[in-house]
């Protein structure tokens, strides 16, 4: 509309991963309105929901390999698995700094820390093992 065109030119960046981790491509593009941005933003964010969905041929595992591998390399994901090393951390100091007076109630609730800690980080491990496919993850 009219409107549309005496808007001032809208550029923007689409920051496309490569590898999932360092290599990205990036391409620089300005639209002439920012209604026009906004149908070029939603027509890509539609296409790249159904991309693995509507391949043919793609094996489901493959599918859920890239869902799993997507789940693990987003910032949340880094971050509460940092928080749970920081926490298994000090569960560790609290437990080496008490550890000649533990009563058997506190010898108990650290083992139940130890097994909660090995189990979600053997569950990372899992998880980042099946999202690479062994040779990246080694």
């Amino acid at each position: 509309g009219k409107q549309d065109l005496d808007e001032p030119n809208h550029a923007f960046v689409i920051i496309v991963r490569v590898d999932e981790i360092d290599s990205e491509l990036r391409y620089n593009l300005r639209s002439v309105s920012r209604s026009e941005t906004d149908r070029i933003v939603k027509r890509i964010e539609k296409a790249r929901k159904s991309e693995i969905k509507n391949m043919p041929g793609v094996p489901k595992f493959l599918k859920f390999q890239r869902s799993v591998l997507r789940f693990q390399y987003r910032y949340t994901s880094w971050g509460v698995m940092a928080v749970l090393l920081i926490l298994n951390f000090v569960a560790d100091v609290i437990h080496a700094e008490m550890l000649p007076d533990l009563t058997p109630d506190q010898i108990d609730i650290f083992s139940k820390f130890d097994i909660f800690f090995t189990t979600v980080f053997a569950v990372d491990v899992a998880f980042n093992l099946v999202g690479n496919w062994f040779w990246p993850f080694v």
